[in-house]
């Protein structure tokens, strides 16, 4: 069982920023910045596993149902026994990583072309349930404590043009690969089933158009295509998502190439 903590604290915060940010000409602007976050005492649920390794520690936690049950296989009784799991104050986590920020703009005889790149490098992302178990990383691989994975690089290339009643976008996005989610599966040709450990998950590249057109002063339509090349993402144990499986849903969608269109009035 789990339930709430009346006794429980704010989470708390370190944060730490470092950069520079140059514009050498009024269509040319680059910034870099170094940042890191420290969270300490995070919200976490105690571990199961932790508390059945130490049930002397836990003892507290351990419930017995007052009702006797009968086992029909050899006509014993016994009780139920149920484990109280609380939210506490027990994790921590580090994340540190590197932005770039980089645009250019140049008028010319269609309009104004605009030119951006937008990159994260992460150098470090890790967290732990608590202070008596050791550190884990999700950096680029799959985290059994924190159940995520964080990308190593992820970047966007853009390129617009400005028009005095319309802005057409083409984005190419990055997201770099990283080592799966363990799982067990089944395998056909040999009737067994196996773990399937150190899997690796490669880079996904995907690109979408974006259009905006001015109707007068108070109406826009928008239209875009995500996923113009129509990518099948890459097979991966780990998702984002939970409703989806077999895909990551942070890197691509199973739906391929997708159309949008909307309609802004001001009235």
């Amino acid at each position: 069982f789990t339930n709430g903590n009346p006794d429980l604290k704010p989470e708390t915060s370190e944060q730490m920023t470092l950069g520079f940010a140059l514009t050498p000409s009024r269509n040319f602007s680059i910034s870099a910045d170094y940042w890191q976050v420290k969270m300490k005492n995070t919200l976490q649920f105690e571990s199961s596993d932790q508390a059945l390794a130490n049930p002397l520690q836990y003892a507290d936690q351990f419930m017995t149902s007052p009702n006797l049950v009968r086992n029909p296989s050899n006509n014993t009784l016994y009780n139920d026994v149920a484990l109280l799991l609380k939210m506490r104050n027990l994790g921590a986590s580090v994340k540190e990583g590197v932005d770039l920020d980089v645009r250019f703009r140049q008028p010319g005889d269609w309009g104004r072309w605009l030119l951006g790149v937008q990159a994260t490098y992460m150098l470090k992302s890790k967290d732990r349930m608590s202070d008596t178990v050791e550190w884990k990383t999700d950096l680029a691989t799959y985290s059994t404590s924190s159940k995520v994975v964080t990308p190593r690089f992820r970047s966007q290339w853009i390129l617009g043009l400005e028009q005095p009643n319309a802005y057409w976008q083409m984005m190419i996005n990055y997201t770099s690969g990283y080592q799966d989610k363990d799982i067990t599966a089944f395998r056909l040709d040999t009737g067994k089933s196996e773990v399937v450990t150190g899997r690796k998950v490669p880079g996904f590249v995907t690109a979408d158009l974006m259009a905006l057109f001015k109707l007068g002063t108070h109406t826009q339509i928008r239209t875009g295509v995500t996923n113009v090349t129509n990518r099948t993402p890459p097979l991966s144990f780990y998702s984002a998502n939970e409703l989806s499986w077999g895909v990551n849903s942070d890197q691509g969608s199973l739906m391929g190439r997708t159309l949008q269109l909307g309609l802004t009035h001001k009235f």
